[in-house]
């Protein structure tokens, strides 16, 4: 045999030894190596298990966390440390919606006093011996100026009374009328005046003259006294007589107290000063007739 038959011969052999362990090996696994993918499972399995514990116990530690804050406090101690950490924010005050107030409506002001003369209310001579009460509204006034004894605003009277006497040679009257407003009681009162100031100067068949004289007072409200005076004849004989009154207005209401007697009644003779007198004893109790009193 020569040399390179024998190498290829120890070759062959070599070959058949690889392919008989190789045989082997796929048929009959080492035990080693049955040993190795025993392990292999277990650990399989224990990887399995610890990663199923690490994520209960994950679980856990994120609920604790959520519950009692990350170093395990109270939550009332995480939620006021985040409470901390975190800008504040304030809500602005709501205002409420104003609601008005509910109020009454406004009564309108009143324009005049009463209007009726109250039943307790008596005028001067009421109630005594010889005098007489009148209650008729449309009633004239007693005095009688040119013809005039009623004015326009006397068809508004509200109320109107008169006392009065008669006697020898002697008339008295006292005479309250009250208005609607104290509008109309002035516009009797200009009325009044305007008919003694235009009542021309009159003469008598027996040549006496009869005139008007008119003068304001000063006793509080609208007031003035008149007087009708007449002058003797010529021939010297006297005429009978003459009308004296004073007329005082106070709010909505006009009092006049009238007389009428023999002789010549002058503004500046004793009887005018005690009818000025007397008017101005009266016109207090008429605040009655005003909005505010006096």
């Amino acid at each position: 045999m020569t040399d390179f038959e024998g190498f290829d011969d120890m070759i062959r052999r070599s070959l058949r030894s690889s392919a008989a362990r190789a045989e082997e090996q796929a048929t009959a696994p080492p035990a080693g190596h049955v040993h190795q993918r025993a392990r292999s499972r277990q650990q399989g399995r224990a990887a399995a298990l610890t990663f199923a514990v690490v994520a209960i116990l994950g679980g856990g530690t994120a609920l604790a966390a959520a519950t009692f804050g990350d170093d395990g406090g109270s939550p009332a101690a995480t939620q006021s440390e985040s409470a901390a950490d975190s800008p504040t924010m304030t809500t602005p005050p709501t205002t409420p919606p104003t609601t008005p107030p509910i109020t009454s409506p406004t009564p309108p002001e009143p324009t005049s006093g009463a209007t009726q003369i109250p039943d307790d209310f008596t005028l001067p001579g009421q109630g005594d011996p010889g005098w007489e009460t009148h209650e008729v509204l449309t009633a004239d006034w007693p005095s009688d100026v040119c013809g005039n004894n009623s004015y326009p605003g006397d068809a508004m009277r509200t109320d109107f009374r008169a006392v009065s006497a008669s006697g020898l040679e002697m008339d008295a009257t006292n005479a309250l009328a009250v208005y609607d407003l104290a509008d109309t009681a002035v516009g009797v009162m200009s009325d009044m005046r305007a008919a003694i100031e235009g009542c021309p100067d009159q003469e008598s068949p027996s040549g006496s003259v009869t005139s008007w004289e008119i003068r304001a007072l000063d006793i509080g409200g609208e007031s003035f006294i008149a007087v009708q005076t007449s002058s003797v004849t010529p021939s010297g004989e006297t005429t009978s007589g003459g009308q004296l009154f004073a007329v005082v207005r106070v709010g909505n209401a006009i009092y006049m107290t009238y007389n009428f007697a023999d002789g010549f009644p002058t503004l500046d003779g004793d009887f005018a000063a005690e009818t000025a007198a007397a008017l101005a004893d009266f016109a207090p109790r008429m605040c009655i007739f005003t909005v505010a009193g006096c």
